[in-house]
């Protein structure tokens, strides 16, 4: 019943918006079917929405869609719109709640639901200064710098604060968790990773990382993932929290491209051997082993 009912939900959304205003298929700009304007651009799910709007021939509003992203798994997408309005000599940003498959829907979540309406002769400056005022330029701008400086940092400790060990430890090996490191290791731990010497003789295994196997079902989805981790030299502290690992790299099983894993370190995919024969406990070690050919572990 939890999927119909999602499903429903999402529907009814695209499918019912009490609203006043219409465009028409040459852009006239409608309320309760009177012509007030005209619409130039384009709006849906699949194009970056883009519409000017007009009276009496001159713009009084420009909306552009624009959006921040990142590869990092830990940063979502950010999507905002741009208002520009020509005659006020004014421009905001405003943070998008929703997708819109047409012109209806954003004048009425982005637009009317924000305060602000379009009349035959144009638009009421109280209303522009009531959307103005809603501006979320400095939301986005903080959002947006707080994720670079944590993209910075991971890079940073991932170049320079990594775990040392000598140059003939060139073997690694996966096990599961000491009990007496328990504390010490990234929460929900499910493997560590150790460096090996490819000489014969004494040489005690050195810990350099750890892996947090995540998998999670639901009715609808199932979301399954590993997170690999880098053992840092140095502890230290960052925006108030301690680290004595750090993210080196991210694998999404629901991935089509299951043959690459994104490294932390450059911030980018690398490639990885996968087979559809592979087991779970096969990807993961494949997985470790790209980092460690990259020198990315």
């Amino acid at each position: 019943m939890k999927k119909y009912f999602i499903v429903i939900v999402v529907l009814s959304f695209f499918a019912c918006v009490s609203t006043p205003y219409s465009v028409s298929d040459d852009g006239v700009l409608e309320k309760d079917k009177k012509p007030i304007g005209k619409v130039e651009g384009e709006v849906g799910l699949m194009v970056t929405d883009e519409l000017s709007f007009f009276n009496e021939g001159e713009e009084i509003l420009r909306v552009e869609e624009q959006s921040w992203e990142s590869p990092y798994p830990d940063f979502k997408r950010q999507s905002y719109y741009k208002l520009n309005f020509p005659k006020h000599n004014e421009e905001i940003y405003l943070k998008n709640r929703y997708g819109y498959n047409n012109e209806k829907k954003l004048i009425k979540y982005l637009l009317n639901d924000n305060g602000l309406n379009f009349y035959k002769d144009g638009l009421k400056d109280e209303e522009v200064k009531t959307i103005v005022s809603k501006n979320s330029a400095k939301d986005i701008h903080n959002d947006t710098t707080r994720a670079n400086e944590y993209i910075e940092f991971y890079q940073d400790v991932l170049a320079n604060n990594r775990v040392e060990y000598p140059d003939h430890y060139t073997q690694f090996s996966l096990a599961l968790p000491p009990y007496e490191l328990k504390e010490s290791l990234p929460p929900n731990t499910t493997q560590v990773i150790y460096r090996k010497s490819e000489k014969e003789g004494d040489y005690a295994p050195i810990l350099v990382g750890a892996i947090v196997y995540f998998k999670k079902e639901s009715n609808v989805s199932v979301q399954e993932n590993i997170t690999i981790y880098s053992k840092l030299e140095s502890p230290l502290t960052f925006k108030g929290d301690s680290y004595r690992f750090v993210k080196a790299a991210y694998l999404d099983f629901g991935n089509a491209k299951k043959e690459e894993i994104f490294a932390y370190q450059p911030g980018e995919k690398i490639e990885m051997q996968y087979s559809l024969d592979f087991k779970k406990s096969d990807i993961i070690y494949n997985a470790v082993k790209a980092l460690k050919t990259k020198y990315y572990l």
